[in-house]
């Protein structure tokens, strides 16, 4: 039997056949007469025969996926809990009215990486991000240090504070030439640890189907990156978690000390205990959105680690660098070198 986390895998589109299936709308997933009523034995009959499937999943597990897309208000019950579940009935309206939600490709190949994320969850997400989570190695003296980036749009986002100072750089997969001829750009507020390196054009390698969304208090939320410990740094972790808190350092606070007035801007607390190396990683949602990005708290250089948790930068401020809010960050000085694997 195909465990269920491999189902993305094994069975092509399953997650917008379903949607298509039980949808209001009779051009869309026609398959039966417009007055039979839908079931998720004759969505398996249906699926089976095109795409002339060796073996299907279980009929309970075509139901749990249907309750996950009800809870997640793209699936609405008609009918529940027949026997076996062989005439559970569902309906799906798209999202405008007409049924042509998935007409477009490149729309229905986002919708499904949703989908996808939502129903198999981090276990999912964690494959489908594991090949645009890079490595980046930074040399303040002889020895390098470790930090993550990730593909993003037309470049590349990572922490600022892993590529200032740096003497040497390198990142896995990106060409020297490729960095040396790349702007890289950092927020017009100084304090913002964040950064966004632009690839010069015709370096397409950024993976344009990364959503982002604000994250909210209790979402849990998946934090990728790269361990501090020279000689993995070809390993990614990944480590589970939620939105614990959001504050705003302010002037007048108990602990006003400079440190505390950082950015004056929305921080993500989170209770995954980020490693150093964590740091320019995505925190992701369980939708498969970008919420925010590991980074660092000036003063408390790497011992930011004892916190036990991880401190994240909203996305927002990563949009507002692309959109023009931003400086150019001068590289000179800085020896571009390819990635030593």
């Amino acid at each position: 039997m195909i465990e269920f986390d491999q189902y993305p895998y094994k069975y092509e589109n399953l997650l917008i056949e379903i949607l298509e299936y039980f949808s209001a709308h009779h051009d869309l997933g026609r398959t039966v007469g417009n007055n039979e009523r839908r079931t998720i034995v004759k969505f398996c009959q249906y699926y089976h025969s095109k795409y002339n499937t060796v073996e299907m999943p279980p009929i309970s597990s075509i139901a749990a996926i249907c309750e996950i897309l009800v809870k997640n208000k793209y699936l609405s019950v008609v009918v529940k809990d027949t026997a076996h579940n062989f005439d559970d009935t569902y309906i799906y309206l798209p999202a405008d009215g007409k049924g042509k939600l998935f007409r477009n490709e490149t729309l229905k190949n986002i919708v499904n990486e949703r989908l996808n994320c939502l129903v198999f969850g981090f276990k999912y997400i964690n494959q489908s991000y594991k090949n645009i989570v890079l490595p980046i190695c930074h040399y303040l003296d002889e020895d390098p240090g470790i930090g993550t980036c990730f593909l993003f749009h037309d470049g590349i986002a990572t922490a600022k504070h892993c590529v200032e100072h740096a003497k040497k750089l390198s990142i896995k997969g990106i060409p020297k030439d490729v960095l040396e001829t790349s702007e890289f750009l950092v927020h017009e507020n100084e304090k913002i640890d964040l950064m966004f390196i632009k690839f010069p054009q015709g370096h397409a390698q950024g993976f344009n189907f990364i959503e982002t969304e604000e994250g909210q208090v209790l979402d849990e939320v998946l934090a990728l990156g790269f361990p501090k410990v020279i000689g993995f740094h070809t390993f990614m972790t990944a480590e589970k978690a939620t939105i614990s808190s959001r504050f705003t350092p302010s002037v007048g606070s108990i602990a006003s000390l400079s440190e505390d007035l950082w950015i004056r801007q929305n921080l993500m607390l989170i209770t995954a205990k980020i490693k150093g190396g964590n740091s320019g990683g995505p925190i992701i949602n369980n939708k498969g959105n970008v919420v925010g990005i590991a980074t660092n708290l000036p003063g408390l250089k790497d011992d930011y680690d004892d916190l036990g948790y991880g401190i994240a930068i909203p996305i927002k401020h990563l949009h507002e660098i692309i959109e023009g809010k931003s400086e150019v960050f001068n590289t000179r000085g800085i020896e571009f070198i390819d990635f030593i694997e």
